[in-house]
């Protein structure tokens, strides 16, 4: 578990290592596929919302993992 207080170099230490990646952070994008290891699985449960004027309802639902980055790890599961 890393507590979103914890430094970003930290939390990229943690991230490079762990097998298994739940992202339940509030905050948007902040698990990026180049701090992944190959082959770690994420499992996104996170819900926020951002503006999206091309959006129907004018919002969206991102999770907390930016998966356009890319990753060379396993499929992202979407929340």
């Amino acid at each position: 578990m890393v507590p979103l207080a914890t430094p970003l170099h930290e939390t990229r230490r943690a991230l490079a290592w762990a097998d298994i990646v739940v992202a339940a952070a509030g905050s948007p994008g902040l698990v990026r596929g180049e701090m992944l290891r190959p082959g770690a699985v994420v499992v996104d449960v996170g819900i926020n919302t951002i503006d999206d004027p091309s959006n129907p309802r004018g919002y969206r639902l991102p999770g907390g993992g930016g998966f356009a980055t890319g990753s060379e790890g396993g499929p992202p599961l979407p929340p």
